[in-house]
C-alpha cells in the first residue's frame, strides 16, 4: 500500500497551509465568541490521511485503491475544489450540522445536479478543464 510520502497528488500539496495552525486559530476564535461561531472538522472530507493536500482521493477513503479509481477532488490550480471535492465536503458539512443543529438530512440526487455540469469545472487557461476526470500517475 502507499504511504503518505508516496501518494499521488504530490505535486499539488500545498506545504504553505498549515492545517494545524489553521485549526488551532480557528479553535481561539470560537472561544473568544462562544455562541456565535463554531468550528466543524470537515477538512478532512478532502485531505489524505495526515490532513495533507491532494488532487485525487481514493474510493471510500481507502489508499490502498488502486491508482485508477481515485477521483480528482481539486482543480488544476491545487486549491479549488472539483465536483467529488465538493460533493465530500458538502457531505460531511451536513452530516455535522444534522447532529449538532438538527438541520434536515439532504435528500434527493443533489450530488448529480445541474451544478456539477457548470461552466465554473470547465474554465481552464485555453478552455482546459480545471476538473479533468484523470487519475494520479501509478
Amino acid at each position: 500500500p502507499p504511504t503518505l510520502d508516496s501518494m499521488p497528488g504530490e505535486s499539488l500539496l500545498l506545504p504553505q497551509f498549515d492545517t494545524t495552525a489553521f485549526n488551532r486559530i480557528a479553535r481561539q476564535v470560537a472561544a473568544s465568541h462562544p455562541g456565535k461561531v463554531m468550528i466543524l472538522p470537515v477538512s478532512d472530507s478532502v485531505l489524505l490521511p495526515g490532513r495533507r493536500f491532494t488532487a485525487w482521493l481514493p474510493p471510500g477513503n481507502q489508499p490502498s485503491a488502486p491508482r485508477h479509481s481515485w477521483v480528482r477532488v481539486r482543480w488544476t490550480d491545487g486549491i479549488h475544489l472539483c465536483q467529488n471535492g465538493t460533493v465530500r465536503f458538502a457531505t460531511a458539512l451536513a452530516a455535522d450540522l444534522h447532529v449538532l443543529a438538527g438541520t434536515p438530512q439532504a435528500h434527493g440526487s443533489w450530488w448529480r445536479g445541474a451544478w456539477t455540469t457548470s461552466a465554473d469545472y470547465r474554465g481552464g487557461a485555453g478552455g482546459a478543464s480545471v476538473c479533468p476526470a484523470d487519475h494520479p500517475s501509478s
